[in-house]
């Protein structure tokens, strides 16, 4: 039987001495891949366009009182004029009450509206950008009936709500703020001396009315611009 040949046991060659490997983290360290997560948007609180639409129609409803209370007045001036006796003067009087009654209700509904939508539009704006706030929130109502501060506060709420919403109509709050304030001093100058009819409170209404017109017409294209901004809005509750 023929031996076989023995092969030599052959050991690999010992690695040649190099720079020592810096070990890697351990693999608990790493954190587990997620995916892509993309960034979540708030939902934004409901725009409210529906009181934005009510807040013009009420503003409307004012203005036309306004007129009526207008065209009382001279009719009650004509009729003083005139030196008819009986019930002449006595029955314009008496629409020039009534007329003045309406304006008075129609402003109470302006009030409660127009201060129901600025809440629910500050509201929105405060949610949708961070836009800072001069006046806090309880001066949505209180601005427009306390004395002295009534004369800028309420022109800050409206300012800031549009700028939260990205609308700045600087000139028109401006113009509009300037009538409304116009429209008010003439109206109590009227309402001082509303049983009289006199030329004084013809002037003082022929004024009044004039600014209602001129400030009905900016408050309605701010509002429409805020409401339609506020409805437009990406992630805004439908």
């Amino acid at each position: 039987m023929t031996e076989q040949p023995r092969v030599p046991h052959l050991t690999p060659p010992s690695p040649s001495p190099g720079p020592a490997l810096r070990a890697g983290p351990d693999a608990r360290d790493v954190p587990a891949f997620r995916g892509y997560q993309p960034r979540r948007t708030p939902v934004l609180p409901q725009a409210p366009t529906r009181l934005a639409t009510a807040t013009v129609a009420i503003a409307a409803a004012v203005t036309l009182a306004q007129v009526a209370l207008l065209l009382a007045t001279l009719h009650a001036a004509a009729s003083a004029a005139s030196g008819r006796a009986g019930g002449g003067p006595a029955a314009g009087t008496t629409a020039v009450d009534v007329t003045g009654l309406l304006v008075v209700l129609a402003q109470v509904g302006a009030f409660v509206v127009t201060c129901g939508w600025l809440s629910a539009a500050r509201a929105f704006a405060q949610a949708a950008s961070e836009v800072g706030h001069v006046r806090g929130g309880v001066w949505v109502w209180l601005g427009w009936v306390v004395p002295i501060v009534n004369l800028w506060f309420p022109y800050q709420v409206v300012r800031d709500v549009a700028a939260g919403t990205g609308v700045r109509p600087r000139a028109t709050l401006g113009l509009w703020w300037g009538c409304w304030l116009a429209a008010m001093l003439l109206g109590n100058v009227e309402a001082f001396g509303a049983q009289t009819a006199s030329r004084l409170d013809v002037a003082a209404d022929l004024g009044a009315t004039a600014a209602t017109l001129a400030a009905f017409a900016l408050w309605a294209r701010v509002v429409r611009a805020v409401a339609a901004r506020q409805a437009a809005w990406p992630s805004a509750a439908r």
